[in-house]
């Protein structure tokens, strides 16, 4: 799957929440919902007003916003040139830093308090990819500070998501053509093997089943 055109592609989408992918059972998400997810991650993160915050796959930078209302700055940093024009043109007043930066190739001068990567981790979809990512966002981690991986679809729950007949033949048919735009299911294991790989403390989190993909995802909390 060619992500970058995929996403490039996204953001033609008139509406913002649909640029990112925020829609369930085809409805567009209510900002009510990022509101609360952005109030769930603050607390996992422990986000302070102080905090230097590092955003990674912000795509339009929706979620960079709610965000940089609890902390000083926000770099955020997403590889599709177009979803970060958009963000560009769009928050310009605000405390966020935008760059077209890849996370597989990221190297930024400096460390962050706190680094998040949302809704995202899916899409580097070979164990090989997740443990580059990480790895590159070990580097950018100052002593003591704290990595979300969240909105992580679930390999336990796999069949929670593709829980009918329509959505099983469509991901045979997107095998097929290696089109899968849900990317990789992780597990628990695999994330507990990277992390113990690079000398980080990992915890598998269930999700507060207020949040809208709470059935099949879950959130990964690193420190350093």
């Amino acid at each position: 799957m060619n992500w970058k055109e995929f996403w490039n592609q996204k953001s033609l989408e008139g509406n913002a929440q649909k640029q990112v992918g925020r829609i369930k059972n085809g409805v567009v998400m209510p900002l009510l919902t990022l509101s609360l997810i952005a109030d769930d991650i603050k607390q996992k993160i422990d986000l302070q007003a102080n905090d230097k915050l590092l955003d990674v796959c912000c795509g339009n930078g929706l979620l960079s916003l709610e965000l940089a209302k609890y902390c000083n700055q926000v770099t955020a940093v997403d590889f599709s040139e177009m979803l970060i024009n958009d963000a560009m043109v769009k928050h310009i007043d605000s405390n966020i830093l935008f760059k077209q930066v890849d996370a597989l190739n990221l190297k930024l001068d400096e460390q962050f308090d706190k680094i998040i990567l949302y809704f995202s981790f899916q899409y580097f979809d070979t164990f090989q990819k997740g443990f580059e990512v990480i790895n590159n966002l070990n580097k950018h981690m100052k002593p003591g500070a704290i990595l979300l991986i969240g909105d992580v679809p679930d390999l336990a729950k796999k069949d929670v998501y593709y829980d009918n007949f329509s959505k099983k033949l469509r991901l045979v048919k997107q095998n097929f053509f290696r089109q899968n735009d849900m990317g990789k299911f992780w597990s628990e294991e695999e994330m507990n093997r990277i992390c113990q790989s690079l000398g980080l403390k990992g915890e598998f989190m269930q999700q507060k089943s207020e949040l809208p993909f709470s059935n099949y995802r879950f959130d990964y909390l690193i420190k350093k």
